[in-house]
């Protein structure tokens, strides 16, 4: 994995570090940066987080932030600090929930990056701003491997999904394209979506991939879910930012591109990606095309 990482990447290392130290030399606050004016008077931020959206974002032991999404935003953190000049920032985690809240909670100024799973949309721009893609994926079912043939797959009943994300609709588009009858049933979250599967009382749990393989690891029934290799949306996801502050967006695309630059986004993937397989082209590319240049 990291041998790939740094095949594709090596081209670009130089050139990012560069980039990354012209930054630090002559980076100042912008003026019309209320949020980079704040973080760097306070040392502080504040970043929302998911309880249970592994491997992207979720609370481990002791109810610590951990994963893919969160890692990837305390790098930014810590090279924003260095932008700034300052010794270090302290990041206050707040947890985020339902799609409405975790995006309103940006939009309100509660917190300054949403860091999870959260799939840019056009309608979703309206409320809030986006940094540069950090992953990609696409919706898919969790399903029973001990449930009946023809369930579950191909003759869906009742699919179970959080109300209000991305996947909702995806699900109800693929259902009608297909011409399948079935009841989409509501849950609360991840947790809840697969204790309703085991419990039979629905019969796929509809979710991101990626997301849905970090449940079927983690879960006590690991041997009996199995995640459909169908995949019927696309879902990029990205840090989730005040719509208000371009020079915001910029600073912290400016650290993803360095992080995708400099390959150091390999080590990312790998700790918290790896156990589901080998990147796909699709993220390969995605790294390397968010690696911009300054």
């Amino acid at each position: 994995m990291l041998d790939r990482f740094s095949k594709v990447f090596r081209a670009g290392t130089l050139a990012a570090l560069a980039l990354s130290l012209a930054g630090c030399a002559s980076f100042s606050v912008p003026a019309g940066s209320p949020t980079l004016e704040r973080i760097a008077s306070t040392r502080q931020i504040v970043i929302g987080h998911r309880e249970a959206a592994v491997p992207f974002s979720f609370e481990a032991s002791g109810g610590q932030p951990a994963g893919y999404s969160v890692d990837l935003c305390a790098r930014v953190v810590a090279g924003l600090a260095r932008q700034l000049g300052v010794e270090g920032i302290s990041i206050r985690w707040t947890r985020v929930g339902a799609p409405d809240s975790r995006v309103s909670a940006v939009a309100d100024g509660r917190v300054d990056m949403e860091c999870g799973v959260t799939s840019v949309t056009l309608t979703r721009m309206r409320s809030v701003d986006f940094s540069s893609a950090i992953f990609v994926d696409g919706a898919s079912m969790l399903i029973l491997a001990s449930a009946p043939k023809g369930r579950g797959d191909g003759g869906l009943m009742r699919v179970g999904v959080i109300p209000g994300t991305t996947t909702e609709s995806a699900v109800r588009g693929a259902l009608l394209k297909a011409g399948l009858q079935a009841t989409i049933v509501p849950v609360q979250d991840h947790a809840d979506g697969v204790r309703a599967l085991t419990a039979t009382k629905i019969d796929a749990y509809a979710a991101d991939r990626t997301v849905l393989l970090g449940l079927a690891v983690a879960s006590q029934n690991r041997d009996n879910l199995v995640v459909s290799d169908r995949q019927f949306s696309f879902e990029p996801f990205a840090i989730a930012l005040p719509r208000n502050d371009p020079d915001f967006r910029l600073a912290v695309n400016r650290q993803i591109a360095r992080i995708f630059g400099d390959g150091s986004i390999g080590e990312v993937h790998q700790r918290w990606l790896g156990p589901f397989g080998e990147i796909d082209l699709m993220n390969l590319a995605a790294y390397r095309l968010g690696a911009l240049p300054d």
